[in-house]
C-alpha cells in the first residue's frame, strides 16, 4: 500500500489501514500539508539526550538511535534555506 512505503521513508512505523482511510476520507490526502516551506518552519528535535542515544548509557533507548539520519536528513535543508 501506499501509505506503507511513505511510511518507511520516515521511520519504521505503520499506520493501520483504517486510520490511513479515515485520514483519505476526510481531507482527501494522507498528509496534512502539500509541501513544507523551509524558510517559514520551525524545526524542533526534543529530547535527544546523551543519556538516551549513547550505547550502553543507563537509560539508553536502543531504537532511538535509528532516528538521527532521519533528524539529520530533514535538519539540513531547513539549515540551508535559513543561512540562504
Amino acid at each position: 500500500m501506499m501509505a506503507d512505503a511513505i511510511e518507511a521513508q520516515m521511520h519504521k512505523l505503520k499506520l493501520e489501514d483504517d486510520i490511513v482511510q479515515i485520514a483519505l476520507q476526510r481531507r482527501g490526502r494522507l498528509r496534512l500539508f502539500e509541501s513544507i516551506d523551509p524558510k517559514r518552519t520551525a524545526h524542533l528535535v526534543i529530547d535527544m539526550q546523551t543519556g538516551f542515544m549513547t550505547p550502553g548509557a543507563p537509560a539508553e533507548i536502543a531504537p532511538a538511535v535509528e532516528i538521527i539520519p532521519n533528524i539529520n536528513r530533514i535538519s539540513a535543508p531547513l539549515r540551508h534555506a535559513v543561512a540562504n
